[in-house]
């Protein structure tokens, strides 16, 4: 039924955002650590 369809095309869009936030998450930890090791890199030659 179309009922069905509109279930079940939702359930693939929520998934689909789940995806997006996990990947942005994963590359935002990615970016922080990136920056939390140059920052310490940066100390460690100024001292």
């Amino acid at each position: 039924s179309t009922t069905d369809e509109v279930i079940i095309t939702t359930d693939g869009m929520i998934s689909t955002t789940d995806e997006v936030i996990s990947t942005t998450t994963s590359m935002t930890t990615t970016m922080v650590s990136g920056i939390t090791i140059a920052f310490q890199r940066s100390i460690t030659i100024v001292s």
